[in-house]
């Protein structure tokens, strides 16, 4: 691709073709964000694909581009149809956020773990609910919050402990460089560790350290 100064404007429908070796598959693959150039420009929108990280490139094909590969095969999965080939990357992204969304996995007959996060179903009653009917249509829950406090990891432990039967992921509270809790929660072998009967008392102190505003409501 060595000399090759390309401009495609939004919406724009764009076809290349040329001869066999001529580079075309190799310029795909670096917009598709699968291969990364070694010098020069790339960038699709906003996004600079040549400074873009790992992750950053999965969450760049996972939302933003579409790639057909020229062998059919690998393109869709053969036991699914249209429709649910498109559903399938759906799922993968997390997008659980009640029951119907579970059954519709169920439905699809493409996963056999679905992980939810409380603040995605609402409440922990919602969320125990998810967990069980999980695990009622013959998949298995699990369970995690990456960028939550100590306080989603509490209640979300608190859910798991009646309903989890693998390590989910509760990784969240290591990120916050202080929490809420009198009693911060305790980690061992990199898990959660709750006595019998835990429950926590917020420092108010925190609390209001932490505020950014607040609003009093009257019955």
């Amino acid at each position: 691709l060595r000399g090759l100064d390309l401009k495609v404007a939004r919406a724009e429908m764009m076809a290349i073709v040329g001869a066999s070796g001529s580079g075309k598959t190799t310029l795909l693959n670096i917009l598709a964000g699968l291969d990364q150039p070694s010098a020069g420009q790339v960038r699709v929108g906003d996004r600079d694909l040549l400074r873009a990280t790992e992750d950053d490139l999965v969450r760049y094909r996972r939302s933003e581009v579409g790639f057909v590969w020229q062998q059919v095969g690998r393109n869709l999965i053969p036991y699914l149809d249209a429709r649910q080939n498109v559903e399938v990357p759906m799922m993968l992204d997390e997008s659980i956020f009640g029951i119907e969304d579970i059954e519709r996995a169920r439905d699809l007959g493409a996963a056999r773990f679905i992980k939810l996060k409380l603040f995605k179903m609402g409440g922990v009653d919602r969320l125990v609910d998810g967990l069980e009917r999980i695990r009622a249509c013959g998949m298995e829950p699990v369970l995690g919050n990456g960028v939550a406090g100590d306080v989603s990891c509490w209640m979300e432990a608190c859910a798991a402990a009646g309903t989890i039967t693998n390590a989910g992921e509760f990784n969240g509270f290591l990120r916050p460089t202080d929490g809420v809790f009198a009693e911060p929660l305790k980690v061992e072998g990199g898990a959660l560790a709750l006595p019998a009967g835990f429950t926590p008392t917020l420092d108010e102190n925190k609390v209001q350290a932490f505020t950014v505003a607040q609003e009093r409501f009257h019955g």
